[in-house]
């Protein structure tokens, strides 16, 4: 194992002990959307050491405590990284799922820049389903909600996988 390797596994390891210390501060102060903070960035965690399964786990429960506090952003935000773990896992059933609910909570919220990464997960989704035709509608609201909230540089990004989809 490389001196790099063995460093960022360190870090995952004490990151991981860390939101789960504070998970238990605010579960012990009843903090709901704080225990939904603390495990939607343990499920992150797991994502990078591809624990899959783990971080789909933290992710339902951060969506429980997002519930209990009421948050429909933490909920569309969860789920949103619930149907991103999924796609990686080419379970796109499941994937297709989440992104959907994602896209219904985030569009109530205010949450544009976190919708417009939903839409671009679920072109993406589209595209691996060889769905060329629903790729391009998502593709193209994904850029129009980028530019809307003028983040011009992730609406080019964007752009480039349309332009690239439609040749």
């Amino acid at each position: 194992m490389s001196q790099a390797v063995g460093k960022r596994l360190k870090n995952h390891k004490k990151a991981e002990e860390n939101y789960r210390l504070a998970s238990q501060h605010y579960e012990n102060t009843n903090n709901w959307h704080g225990q939904g903070n603390c495990n939607f960035n343990l499920a992150l965690v797991y994502e990078r050491r591809k624990k899959y399964d783990e971080a789909i786990e933290a992710l339902n429960k951060a969506c429980f405590c997002y519930t209990k506090s009421a948050s429909t952003e933490g909920i569309g935000i969860a789920q949103m990284e619930i149907g991103r773990i999924y796609y990686l896992k080419k379970l796109y059933a499941e994937a297709e799922a989440s992104f959907k609910q994602a896209e219904f909570l985030l569009t109530e919220s205010s949450a544009k820049y976190r919708l417009a990464q939903t839409q671009d997960f679920i072109a993406d989704l589209k595209v691996s389903q060889n769905n060329t035709e629903q790729a391009v509608i998502y593709y193209e609201r994904s850029i129009e909600t980028y530019q809307d909230i003028k983040l011009f540089a992730d609406a080019d990004r964007v752009k480039k996988k349309l332009n690239k989809l439609k040749k």
